[in-house]
């Protein structure tokens, strides 16, 4: 599945680096663009609010006030956006490339630190109204520097069938014997504080 890869490193107090990178066919990219940002404190509470408390109590007069925050993070998700997506190579990038988004896994690597100072679930396509996370085929969050695991199958020493053979642990062990008693035996009688 073709990626767009957006990897944020911080460079100060509210400053960041995205690196977008690209390989979509035909639409290779790389790019990085510095800027700062901070999510202000009642646009913060505003997404704590609206994904915690009104999911819990949507009732008069919440869905007012949610409406008025999904237009917020409407607007939080363009801004960002076209801060990311500002230069001219990558207004071509993304012209080109909004067509193949349903089959696009969009990947975003933080710092673990940083993970929550830029809410790339809320970016938006300014000119479709498209939100990435939703249209996107996948969107998923990584830790910087991250590297997935190897399927179980290729893991040093697993095998899809039990080694019944020697090991250098030694010979596999033998099975218990058979906890039944013959059909022959009478039942055990049952212990004295279970009689009735």
């Amino acid at each position: 599945m073709p990626t767009l890869a957006l990897h944020q490193s911080e460079l100060g107090p509210d400053r960041y680096r995205v690196a977008v990178s690209s390989d979509l066919p035909g639409l290779t990219l790389t790019h990085s663009v510095d800027f700062d940002y901070r999510l202000a404190p009642a646009d913060q509470e505003a997404i704590r609010w609206y994904l915690e408390d009104y999911l819990k109590n949507p009732f008069d007069p919440n869905p007012k006030i949610a409406a008025r925050t999904e237009e917020r993070l409407a607007e939080i998700g363009r801004e960002l956006f076209e801060t990311v997506f500002a230069s001219r190579e990558m207004d071509r990038f993304w012209t080109r490339a909004m067509d193949q988004l349903d089959t696009l896994r969009v990947e975003i690597a933080t710092s673990v630190a940083a993970a929550t100072a830029i809410p790339w679930e809320l970016l938006r396509d300014p000119q479709t109204g498209a939100p990435l996370a939703i249209r996107a085929a996948e969107f998923v969050r990584n830790r910087r520097g991250y590297k997935p695991l190897p399927p179980p199958s290729a893991a040093i020493g697993a095998s899809r069938e039990p080694d019944t053979g020697p090991s250098r642990f030694g010979p596999p062990p033998t099975p218990p014997p058979a906890a039944r008693p013959p059909a022959s035996a009478p039942a055990p009688a049952p212990p004295p504080w279970c009689r009735w």
